[in-house]
């Protein structure tokens, strides 16, 4: 079963070009460290969620709604105090910018 969970906040590190995802609720505990995922884009490049890992503990922590996303790409992910970080953001999403689906 799909597990999902809200993103709470976007935290970008341009000097480690690092995007750290909180999340409200909580990752399993078996996650940790380098985990396959894939971005989950809508049509103009930002982020609207991060699949991360596989059945049966494969959560979907999303920005936006399903609808949104358009493409998908895949990467290697860091887990780390819980919450999820995508290395290289800057050329995978656009990460330097304020994104559209959360809350201000």
């Amino acid at each position: 079963m799909l597990r999902e969970e809200r993103v709470a906040a976007l935290t970008f590190d341009a000097n480690k070009d690092a995007l750290d995802l909180e999340l409200v609720g909580a990752l399993p505990a078996a996650f940790s460290g380098a985990t396959r995922a894939q971005l989950l884009l809508d049509a103009a490049g930002f982020l609207v969620g991060v699949d991360v890992g596989a059945e049966p503990l494969r959560t979907v922590a999303m920005l936006g709604r399903h609808e949104d996303v358009n493409r998908t790409v895949d990467v290697t992910v860091q887990i780390v105090a819980g919450r999820v970080r995508i290395s290289d953001a800057a050329r995978l999403v656009r990460a330097r910018e304020a994104n559209p689906y959360l809350p201000r």
